[in-house]
């Protein structure tokens, strides 16, 4: 099955119905309303990925370079990108968005590329504008509608309180939830709509493969999924979505289009997230 090419920018599905109207015979086509369900499966590739990292992930302790860290796990990622069910030229794409986005692996990256937060600069380039900006500069060149960019402006909002520390994952979880019920009832049909429902169709994955999935972390932190109103610590889900969207949001705003801003909120989402989980992040961390 082509899933990118059903999901992720080709022609919107259409209906094709007949109407009778006196002796003419008129086909008109309907487009399709655009359900975040519909891109579960991007979810579900996105959580292959981190379960993958978590069961088979082996670190080359010989390596203390981080240049050379993070070239050793974009090898395995992309290792890992053959065995998906999904075309040569597919695959080919993915591994492609895999060396693009390979420096967020590091924590550092992905926070300051996303909320312009510094905490330790290491390949990160001040120029580079947050995802604030580059949401806003679709919106500016007309590329996102007022629906697209309130749902990804509200949506990085969130993310970022939960990563410093005043929105819980469990709160979170039920803003994007909200966001999910927000897309569903606007009633996307396009490719603009395809990439807003990706991004969301990953969010909810992420969330909930750390929720099943509280030991990923291997001692980078000591908590399980958080029921509190905020968090205990600074946690880890946010870096893992905000990827999404820095994925696909970069992708959207260099090409000028949405091809491949799909791929590219997939990617993104997966770099950001593998480089957390179990001995991956803690060896990727060791500097």
């Amino acid at each position: 099955m082509k899933i990118f090419k059903q999901f992720l920018g080709l022609a919107i599905i259409a209906t094709i119905f007949i109407v009778a109207c006196s002796d003419n015979t008129e086909a008109n086509i309907e487009a399709k309303q655009l359900k975040v369900v519909d891109f579960k499966e991007v979810g579900e590739i996105h959580n292959q990925f981190l379960t993958n990292v978590k069961n088979n992930f082996n670190p080359d302790e010989s390596i203390t370079n981080l240049d050379e860290k993070i070239d050793y796990v974009t090898t395995f990622n992309k290792n890992f990108v053959n065995n998906l069910n999904i075309d040569a030229s597919e695959k080919l794409e993915l591994k492609n968005y895999l060396e693009e986005h390979k420096n967020l692996v590091v924590e550092e990256n992905i926070v300051q590329q996303s909320f312009g937060i510094n905490n330790r600069l290491l390949k990160s380039n001040d120029n580079e504008p947050s995802i604030f900006q580059l949401i806003d500069e679709l919106k500016s060149n007309g590329q996102l509608s007022d629906n697209s960019h309130k749902i990804l402006y509200t949506l990085t909002e969130s993310l970022k309180s939960n990563y410093e520390g005043n929105l819980s994952d469990e709160l979170l979880k039920s803003d994007v939830e909200k966001l999910i019920s927000d897309f569903d009832t606007i009633g996307f049909n396009d490719e603009e709509g395809e990439l807003v429902g990706t991004i969301l169709a990953i969010s909810i994955s992420s969330i909930e493969w750390w929720e099943e999935n509280p030991d990923a972390l291997n001692g980078l932190a000591s908590r399980s999924f958080s029921k509190q109103k905020t968090a205990l610590i600074v946690p880890w889900l946010a870096s893992d979505i905000a990827g999404a969207v820095v994925g696909g949001a970069i992708g959207g705003v260099r090409s000028g289009s949405w091809r491949g801003a799909g791929e590219g909120a997939l990617i993104g989402a997966v770099v950001a997230s593998t480089g957390v989980v179990g001995r991956l992040g803690k060896w990727i961390s060791k500097l």
